[in-house]
């Protein structure tokens, strides 16, 4: 438990609470009109935010350490990931969305840019030592929402409106963005001495 306890204390929170101030006032600025694209901005923020906590200028320090790699950063992932969580719920019970595919399509998001940032995050910071994971992780997810939604509605991967298929088909790509997210995140993460 001491050990969760250090390592959530070592985590990047800077930027994820500037995202989570951000957001609530964005949110509370628009509480009377629409609030997909208020709720849409702030998973974005949140997500960038997130990404940050991958930074772990001590990861190289730690390297001999019996705890691995992969539980110190699981447990920075699982810190944020809850905070996360936490002030997604916050903001739509403020904000209220207009129904249940709404608000499906929401949490997948948020999932989905949150899984993504991780990801990108860590395997930046796996190449900068642990250092740059939540400066490059924003400006690629940024760039990869930006791309898809100059694609054609059917083909979006990351679909930020109306796609064919409705509020499943949404669900679905964004799942599928957090779970490749997290895939990209367990290959970063893995330590130097269990790869071939």
């Amino acid at each position: 438990m001491t050990g969760w306890r250090f390592t959530l204390r070592a985590t990047r929170w800077a930027p994820w609470l500037v995202a989570a101030t951000v957001s609530l006032g964005l949110v509370l600025l628009h509480s009377d009109g629409p609030v997909a694209t208020p709720l849409q901005i702030s998973a974005f923020l949140l997500g960038a935010g997130a990404g940050f906590a991958m930074d772990d200028p001590a990861a190289e320090t730690f390297g001999p350490s019996p705890t691995t790699l992969r539980r110190r950063h699981g447990v920075r992932v699982a810190g944020i990931a809850l905070a996360t969580a936490l002030a997604a719920l916050t903001l739509g019970s403020l904000a209220r969305p207009s129904g249940a595919g709404e608000t499906g399509a929401l949490v997948a998001m948020t999932a989905g840019l949150l899984g993504l940032n991780l990801g990108v995050s860590g395997m930046a910071g796996r190449l900068s030592g642990w250092r740059h994971g939540g400066l490059v992780s924003s400006p690629v997810v940024l760039i990869l929402v930006i791309s898809s939604s100059m694609l054609p509605p059917a083909w979006r991967p990351l679909p930020t409106g109306d796609i064919p298929g409705g509020w499943p088909a949404i669900w679905t790509r964004w799942t599928l963005a957090c779970l490749l997210g997290l895939l990209l995140l367990a290959r970063a993460c893995r330590d130097p001495l269990d790869q071939p």
